[in-house]
């Protein structure tokens, strides 16, 4: 019998599962075609973001018209707009008090990379070292939202963490010719930690082109003052409270009916005129059918 967490595109297309980059999301996240009016949560929201892109594959497999297609190219283009799956995120972090900065990066070498499987992903160690360089650029940029104000300010890295997450996808493209290592966006956030005063950064990492999300890690940072007879003191910092802060909950949830309106409901109802009658009628089948 198939899991609730399998992917229903991969049940009505099993062809697709020749080919393991392809993700179409599970069922028992958002449901394909959803028609429910209520409005996503952020967790919903990123976790269909994530697979946007394959869903939006697994449309163009199974067969649309030439108007359907336009909408796909529309939904792609909003999308690609505010910089791919890992822009829309970006979105919703920047509404929790967050400072982000979004940047671009070489592709990694294949040294630098681990074959699971069928999937090459980033080695956790190059992921810190990719990280550090990230957040070390922009760190000092990021002060402005910090009080108090540090002339000579010096950091020094108390804390890396690479959070867990669903799953990590490929650096590379499988191409005709060969494999064609992907250049990547980096998507960063900033944020203190109220009960040390220190700076925590985040950074995701997608695959340009394809929105495959590469990885994420944390690092924290502890600031210091570095006074004239060179004695170094660690400085507790907090968010300048002159900094525009913005209602989270009023503008998350008025985000999430943006980026519902124009990207999310589009994908349900193309699934709903494309594909999702035939997932209807193997539901009816019964398990046997789905196994």
């Amino acid at each position: 019998m198939a899991s609730k967490a399998a992917a229903p595109a991969l049940e009505v297309f099993p062809t697709l599962r020749r080919w393991p980059v392809i993700r179409p999301r599970p069922g028992i996240s958002v449901p394909i075609g959803r028609q429910d009016s209520t409005i996503l949560d952020k967790k919903s929201i990123d976790h269909s973001m994530r697979h946007l892109y394959h869903d939006l594959g697994v449309l163009v497999f199974s067969g649309c018209s030439a108007k359907q297609a336009a909408r796909i190219g529309d939904v792609l283009a909003r999308t690609v707009g505010e910089g791919g799956p890992g822009g829309m995120k970006s979105l919703f972090d920047g509404q929790r008090g967050e400072r982000t900065a979004r940047g671009q990066l070489k592709a990694v070498k294949k040294s630098e990379c681990n074959t699971i499987g069928h999937i090459t992903v980033v080695k956790p160690s190059v992921l810190v070292e990719m990280a550090e360089k990230t957040l070390g650029g922009v760190l000092k940029d990021m002060m402005s939202m910090f009080v108090p104000k540090i002339e000579k300010a010096r950091f020094r890295q108390t804390k890396v963490v690479i959070p867990a997450q669903p799953f990590r996808e490929q650096t590379a493209l499988q191409t005709a010719t060969g494999t064609r290592p992907l250049k990547l966006n980096s998507f960063a956030t900033f944020k203190p930690d109220a009960r040390r005063g220190n700076i925590v950064g985040k950074v995701d990492y997608w695959a340009v082109g394809t929105g495959y999300f590469v990885g994420s890690a944390e690092l924290t940072y502890a600031a210091y003052q570095r006074h004239d007879n060179g004695v170094m003191e660690h400085v507790k910092l907090r968010l300048d409270s002159s900094t525009p802060r913005l209602e989270v909950k009023e503008q998350e949830t008025a985000l999430a009916k943006e980026v519902t309106a124009s990207v999310l409901e589009p994908l349900w109802q193309l699934e709903r005129e494309v594909w999702a009658d035939r997932l209807a009628i193997l539901q009816k089948k019964g398990p046997s059918v789905l196994a």
